[in-house]
């Protein structure tokens, strides 16, 4: 069962400090924005602004200063979200002991991944993994990796599927795969000057062939824009740059519509992509990411969570 939020309530009803109320403060507190909060809890701006009201009626102090733009936490707040991540990672560490009581493979599991991996963490493994653990509740946490980070090292994730970033000094890492970043050309692009170089999946082409042409990139500052960029200036390519997006799906079908060219990393999971209109090359440059899991150090890991890393690992070999 895959669910996005999970609430285990552990004290008695009309307490300030149940695992919810816990939950939706600390949200505030890391975005300091009600509005930016509830989109991230999936509730109503409202509804969020009625519950911390409602907490800070109970405790008789506010926690925010709504005074400042964006909001900040008062003293009182400030003792509230210590004590608040205090207690939910009691909690986890706590149900994690028990889930290590049993032999069954059970118990709730919350798997981070970045925009860039989510649609392969998605469609390939955890359709696998729920058919032969059903009794997993399973929480998909999607943000950037910097971000991600954080998750993991508050263990509200469990563990991270994104390309590689993070600290190794704090978390452990194994790399799942190696994406070798390619060129995506629509279907009028014939080059006149092809090779065929070991090691690499497709024909390598000349870049000057394509200074002038009209490119798809990701947006400044997304990590696969500065792998195309580093391409593009290995290869002395000056392109035309028609449209700067978020979104991979983006510039795909600025390709297959014969519009653009692109480069993204090339992986054997998303292999279908790169057939039909699409077509494919190598690029001399030698450029890619790298797919990882990240877990962390020093931590207990309930069965649940090592049986999710034998199993990942165990799907990207035997591609």
């Amino acid at each position: 069962m895959v669910q996005f939020k999970k609430t285990f309530s552990f004290t008695q009803k009309g307490n300030a400090m149940n695992d919810r109320q816990l939950k939706y403060v600390l949200t505030v507190a890391e975005t300091r924005n009600i509005s930016a909060a509830a989109r991230q809890l999936f509730i109503s701006q409202p509804s969020l602004s009625a519950m911390i009201l409602s907490i800070e009626e109970e405790l008789g102090t506010p926690l925010f200063d709504r005074s400042t733009t964006p909001l900040s936490l008062t003293y009182a707040g400030e003792c509230y979200v210590e004590a608040a991540r205090e207690i939910l990672s009691i909690e986890r560490d706590m149900l994690r002991k028990i889930q290590e009581t049993s032999e069954t493979v059970r118990g709730p599991l919350s798997v981070g991944c970045s925009s860039a991996t989510s649609s392969l963490i998605m469609s390939f493994l955890i359709p696998k993994f729920l058919r032969r653990y059903p009794e997993v509740r399973l929480q998909i946490i999607e943000d950037h990796a910097p971000e991600l980070g954080k998750y993991l090292q508050s263990g509200e994730a469990d563990v991270l599927c994104t390309p590689a970033l993070l600290n190794e000094a704090t978390f452990h890492k194994k790399v799942l795969s190696h994406e070798d970043v390619i060129l995506l050309a629509p279907p009028f692009f014939r080059p006149k000057s092809l090779r065929e170089i070991p090691g690499k999946p497709f024909p390598v082409y000349d870049g000057s062939e394509l200074n002038g042409m009209p490119f798809a990139l990701m947006k400044i500052g997304h990590m696969t824009r500065e792998l195309q960029d580093q391409v593009l200036r290995e290869e002395s390519i000056s392109p035309q740059i028609l449209l700067e997006t978020e979104r991979w799906e983006t510039c795909l079908s600025m390709v297959e519509n014969n519009l653009a060219f692109t480069l993204l990393p090339y992986s054997k999971l998303k292999k279908d992509v790169f057939q039909g209109k699409i077509r494919a090359f190598s690029t001399h440059a030698d450029v890619y990411r790298e797919v990882c899991l990240y877990w962390r150090k020093n931590a207990l890991l309930p069965q649940v969570t090592k049986t999710f890393l034998a199993f990942t690992e165990e799907e990207f070999a035997a591609l």
